[in-house]
């Protein structure tokens, strides 16, 4: 019913009872409620100052971007995180309030730097640790028990033998740092 061939400016309100076409540019501010039943593609960002972002469903996909998802805040995740490549890195601390933290790989350990669970610093633990196999301790110190030490099963304790080839009668002196269990190999006072 009207055709402008020129632009149009308007003042004021405009109420339009049908669709709206545009085959150019649409730029607008002060926007209430968008309702986009397609895709809405944003090319410069979405920046949202208050009422946060909820999706009822399909998730979040982030493709192609270095800089993935940074959040400053706490986020909270009613259901379960998958990561499929990648890793989790944490500067700060975790905290499990509740439930069980199971690690699924099965590497396993031939040194303190391998496994399915490597920690470089120490490791305190609250409560009991109950070890499926073996346990080796690396390095010179020492492990110090203050209610007692349990062994049970075959060959409860093992020790390591130190082997001293000098002769006893003209080295009387015993190195405990060698461990408990001392042989000599040599003659005493000739005999």
């Amino acid at each position: 019913a009207l055709v402008v061939s020129g632009g149009v400016g308007i003042a004021k309100s405009l109420t339009v009872g049908g669709n709206i076409s545009c085959a150019g540019t649409i730029t607008y501010d002060d926007v209430k409620h968008v309702d986009a039943l397609g895709i809405s593609t944003f090319r410069e960002g979405i920046n949202v100052t208050t009422g946060g972002v909820t999706i009822s469903g399909g998730g979040i996909d982030i493709v192609g971007l270095t800089t993935g998802l940074s959040v400053s805040g706490v986020s909270t995740f009613a259901g379960e995180i998958t990561v499929s490549a990648g890793g989790i890195d944490v500067t700060g601390g975790v905290n499990v309030a509740s439930g069980i933290a199971t690690i699924l790989d099965t590497t396993q350990s031939t040194s303190k730097d391998t496994g399915a669970f490597v920690i470089n610093g120490g490791a305190g633990i609250e409560k009991n640790l109950n070890v499926g196999t073996a346990v080796t301790m690396e390095g010179a110190g020492i492990a110090t028990f203050s209610q007692g030490m349990k062994v049970g099963g075959g060959k409860a304790l093992q020790e390591k033998c130190h082997i001293n080839t000098t002769a006893w009668s003209s080295n009387t002196t015993f190195n405990l740092d060698y461990g408990m269990v001392h042989l000599n190999t040599a003659v005493l006072a000739g005999t």
